[in-house]
């Protein structure tokens, strides 16, 4: 049965075209139905195409599978129907656990464990005012941190007074890196003034860690990490199995919006468990509304082998990031990133 084309016109007129097997058994028996079309790149806000309406006769699905079933392809016959299971709901302070199927507490740091492998306080608060505009450009006070990628909607830049324990970051998808090894469980702290910039295209603070993004060659050697970001209305996670290749994200909406000017003390607690066939990453958000720092999502992320061929390789970096259409000097104060 021939399937439904897809075309794509460059500016200089070239024709891009490919088939898509999940059209052709939508669209399948819906002759007359109007679907709403967009794009959506990775990381990017979805842009409308426009509307299609199915064409043509309609047209028989040469296969009867029972209710809940539907065939696949590859194995020629009707297999049962994907079935999100419900997210499990735990007590305050408790959260899901796969490997254990039950609800256990929340990760709890006692006082003065760990040791700091990073914190901005001597650094950026040095007497010396530089600015970080390259890709790749490590802060001359620090061989450990380096800004990279990003730019969109407004120009790369990492901008470190000096005079305070502070740096400002500008340019969508913009990130700094910093190099330290890292595994099991981890804390990361910092004070984030959110910025109004940030807002156009659900734009957020991303802090990502677990990861080497960047190693090159095979997917193996270049795990993108798990993330938790910060939004105006939400924070949320997902997994990189490899660059661009993400899990399907979890969101949870705050208690309170984000609002401009205002600094937020936040805090996430991580810990990571890998075996030879999976690994689970269990990341808690904290963020202070003027009361303490209180949770605001717990995210537990489940990877197989499969998916993520470098479960077991060591971690070697983590960054923050700006995401957005256009963000312009968004500020982040007292960093410090602990292993424990």
């Amino acid at each position: 049965m021939a399937k439904v084309k897809i075309i794509a016109k460059d500016e200089a007129g070239n024709n891009i075209e490919f088939f898509t097997k999940t059209l052709t058994k939508e669209f399948r028996g819906n002759a007359g139905k109007k679907y709403g079309i967009s794009i959506e790149e990775p990381n990017q806000t979805a842009q409308v195409v426009g509307d299609y309406t199915v064409q043509g006769a309609v047209i028989p699905d040469p296969h009867k599978c029972l209710e809940g079933e539907h065939w696949d392809d590859t194995q020629q016959k009707c297999v049962p129907d994907d079935v999100i299971p419900p997210p499990h709901e735990c007590p305050d302070k408790q959260h899901w656990d796969e490997d254990q199927q039950k609800c256990v507490d929340d990760i709890v740091i006692p006082p003065g464990e760990g040791k700091i492998l990073w914190k901005s306080d001597g650094l950026w608060n040095n007497g010396n005012a530089r600015t970080m505009t390259d890709h790749h450009q490590y802060d001359p006070f620090d061989p450990l941190s380096e800004v990279a990628a990003g730019g969109h909607g407004t120009a790369r830049e990492w901008r470190i007074p000096g005079d305070a324990n502070r740096s400002y970051l500008s340019g969508g998808m913009s990130r700094v890196y910093t190099h330290t090894a890292h595994d099991g469980s981890i804390v990361f702290v910092c004070v984030l003034v959110w910025n109004k910039t940030l807002e156009p295209g659900d734009g957020n603070l991303s802090l990502e860690f677990y990861s080497r993004h960047n190693e090159g060659g095979e997917p193996k050697n270049r795990r993108g990490g798990v993330t938790v970001s910060f939004h105006k209305n939400s924070v949320e996670s997902k997994e990189e199995y490899y660059h661009a290749v993400y899990t399907k994200g979890q969101s949870k909406d705050l208690p309170q919006s984000l609002e401009d000017g205002k600094a937020y003390p936040i805090k996430v607690i991580g810990n990571r468990r890998s075996t030879p066939d999976n690994a689970t990453t269990t990341l808690e958000a904290f963020i202070d509304y003027g009361q303490g720092l209180k949770s605001v999502g717990t995210f537990v992320q489940r990877v197989t082998k499969q998916q993520e061929p470098g479960l077991q390789e060591p971690s070697l970096y983590w960054r923050w990031r700006v995401n957005g259409s256009g963000p312009k000097d968004v500020e982040v104060k007292d960093m410090v990133f602990t292993q424990l």
